[in-house]
C-alpha cells in the first residue's frame, strides 16, 4: 500500500484514487481538504476493533449503512458499492483511524475496499480510503 504524504490536488480523479497509508497526525488534515473539496467524507474509528463483527459493525454505523446490511463481507462490498443513502460529493473518502487488530479480517477488509475502489472507478468516480496507520502496511 502506497503513503499520502500530502493530500491529493484532485480528489475527483478515479485513476489515481486508492487505498492509502497516511500518517495518524495527518489524517483529519486530509479529511479537511476532502472536504473543502466537496467530497463525501466519512471517519471510521477501527481502534480496538478485534474481530470481524466488530470491524462491520463499524462501518455500518460511520457509514448509516441501510437496515439490510447483512453483517457479512459480501454485504459490505454490496454497501460500499451502492452509497446511495450518503450525501453526494465529487468523490467518497474514507478515513480509517487504523487497521484492524484481526490480520485475516484486516486482509479481507482490504481486499473488499480494493474492490469497492475497483467498482466505483469503472463508474468514473473516485474513492479514496486513507488509512491513518503510521508504519504499517497491508
Amino acid at each position: 500500500m502506497k503513503t499520502l504524504t500530502l493530500p491529493p490536488a484532485d480528489f475527483s480523479s478515479a485513476a489515481r484514487a486508492g487505498r492509502f497509508n497516511v500518517t495518524a497526525d495527518q489524517l483529519p488534515l486530509f479529511a479537511e481538504a476532502a472536504r473543502t473539496a466537496g467530497c463525501c467524507v466519512r471517519f471510521i474509528d477501527l481502534d480496538g476493533a478485534c474481530d470481524k463483527a466488530a470491524l462491520l459493525r463499524r462501518f455500518a454505523t460511520a457509514l448509516d449503512f441501510p437496515p439490510w446490511f447483512g453483517h457479512n463481507w459480501d454485504a459490505l462490498d454490496d454497501c460500499l458499492t451502492d452509497l446511495d443513502w450518503l450525501p453526494a460529493g465529487m468523490a467518497y473518502v474514507l478515513c480509517l483511524s487504523a487497521a484492524p487488530d484481526d490480520q485475516d479480517a484486516c486482509a479481507t477488509l482490504y481486499e473488499v475496499l480494493d474492490q469497492a475502489i475497483d467498482t466505483w472507478r469503472t463508474r468514473g468516480r473516485a474513492m479514496w480510503v486513507l488509512i491513518g496507520n503510521d508504519g504499517l502496511d497491508a
